[in-house]
């Protein structure tokens, strides 16, 4: 009676071993940047990130998505920063000196 008790706990004991570890975990890689962050700040390429009222003052109106993901400054004008706040995307356009692009 004792043994298949004993055999029957071994058995349960080496198959929760077994299932628990003992195999080395893969290295984690670095990750991709995220595309959704924010730019360094050193970099001259990288928009300004701005209030709305901030764009405004500086000569520039606020446009928003349409609904489709994308959002671009109307013809005419140029993009002079990213708007802070909201949900979705934001740009601040600033008319061009002769109206076009």
């Amino acid at each position: 009676m004792r043994t298949p008790l004993f055999l029957s706990l071994s058995v349960s004991l080496s198959l929760l071993a077994a299932a628990c570890g003992g195999a080395d975990k893969p290295t984690p890689t670095t990750p991709d940047p995220d595309p959704t962050a924010e730019a360094p700040a050193d970099d001259p390429a990288a928009p300004e990130l701005m209030a709305p009222e901030q764009c405004e003052a500086a000569g520039g109106s606020v446009v928003g998505d349409i609904g489709d993901g994308s959002v671009q400054c109307p013809e005419g004008t140029v993009e002079i920063g990213n708007v802070s706040g909201g949900v979705e995307a934001q740009l601040c356009c600033q008319p061009t000196a002769d109206g076009a692009e």
